[in-house]
């Protein structure tokens, strides 16, 4: 039997929020200027899993499409030949269509694709490559609304004896994309690579560039009076790796008072960052420097010490534990700084010598 008459109607109506792009993948019948939608829930159902990634719900999709849509027997393909109807055939293998998929595949650069042998190898590849985020919402979205378009057209061969006219399949797709890009704005961004640009001029939308990333100037401020401030940092190399910590003490002229760096064997890089702030406290306790300042580039340790957490892994519980009691007698002050403001500290995590103050 043939597929029930597509109805007049519009979109569903959602939230008064704006929709994803997302929604835009699977919605394609509701293009403006020809907003029509499935009636039938079942096909609705299975062409909304489809576009939303899962590939087998393609095949389930094409299947009805086909069972519902054809009468057996009879060719509906674009170039009316009488070969059994198939999804590869009417959806990938067909000569007119295969022209469409290779102009289609050639605006984004990915031409080698059509010598895929069937629609599902095609789709397995197609789903998998990486392009940026605005180029693969239309990427995706194009897709779809090219598998419905081949649906629709080869419906109006079997019903209306209408013709498959290639360009205007495309030219299709392309108000398709104007239309998402006039109504959907979270489509994401473009990179930097000149090819993105291409493929934007090639389906007929603007490049959306995303925001320059934000600037933050970051300084080193020396204590005041008689505080001493103290840059700590650890190192890992690998994870796990050998750790080693660093750490630099200042005074409020900014004059260096004492460097120090300390192995710690087989650990992670947060495990470093405990060991350079262990023995930044201990060193400060000896020298006397009771008014410390502690500025260190890991959110950690900095949790840590403003919480006085214990929380910290078995083999440094001992020594942690040690170290709280010793800061009961300190006044203490405790800053994070970004790792481009703690250079010295860096280098002195990284350094390769002996261990020692």
């Amino acid at each position: 039997m043939a597929s029930p008459p597509l109805s007049k109607g519009t979109a569903p109506r959602g939230s008064a929020a704006e929709p994803r792009a997302e929604e835009a993948i699977w919605g394609v019948w509701f293009c403006r200027g020809r907003r029509r939608r499935l009636r039938n829930g079942r096909q609705l159902c299975w062409w909304r899993r489809a576009a939303e990634g899962g590939l087998c719900w393609w095949e389930k999709a094409a299947t009805l499409l086909v069972e519902e849509g054809g009468e057996g027997g009879r060719d509906s393909s674009a170039g009316g030949r009488q070969d059994a109807e198939s999804i590869d055939h009417i959806f990938w293998a067909c000569g007119q269509v295969k022209e469409v998929w290779s102009s289609f595949l050639a605006w984004f650069g990915v031409e080698y694709l059509s010598e895929c042998v069937d629609l599902h190898s095609f789709l397995v590849e197609a789903w998998n490559l990486n392009f940026s985020p605005q180029i693969t919402s239309f990427w995706k979205a194009g897709i779809v609304t090219l598998v419905w378009k081949i649906w629709h057209d080869r419906n109006k061969i079997v019903f209306d004896n209408a013709g498959f006219h290639g360009p205007g399949v495309l030219n299709f797709i392309k108000v398709y994309f104007k239309e998402m890009e006039a109504n959907f704005t979270r489509l994401g961004h473009v990179s930097s690579a000149w090819q993105d640009y291409v493929i934007t001029r090639a389906i007929g939308v603007q490049s959306r560039i995303a925001p320059p990333p934000e600037m933050v100037n970051v300084y080193w401020w020396p204590p005041f009076g008689d505080w001493m401030k103290v840059n700590t940092d650890g190192s890992a190399l690998g994870a796990p790796g050998l750790i080693s910590a660093g750490g630099v003490f200042r005074d409020s002229w900014g004059q260096i008072r004492g460097c120090f760096h300390e192995k710690g064997g087989q650990g992670f890089a947060f495990e470093a960052e405990l060991l350079a702030v262990i023995t930044a406290i201990s060193i400060a306790h000896e020298q006397g420097w009771l008014k410390l300042w502690i500025e260190a580039d890991s959110s950690y340790v900095v949790n840590l010490l403003d919480r006085k957490s214990e929380d910290v892994p078995w083999r440094f519980v001992a020594h942690w534990k040690c170290t709280l009691q010793l800061l009961s007698s300190f006044q203490l002050q405790v800053t994070h700084i970004f790792r481009e403001g703690n250079v010295v500290a860096d280098i002195m995590a990284n350094h390769n010598r002996e261990e020692g103050w």
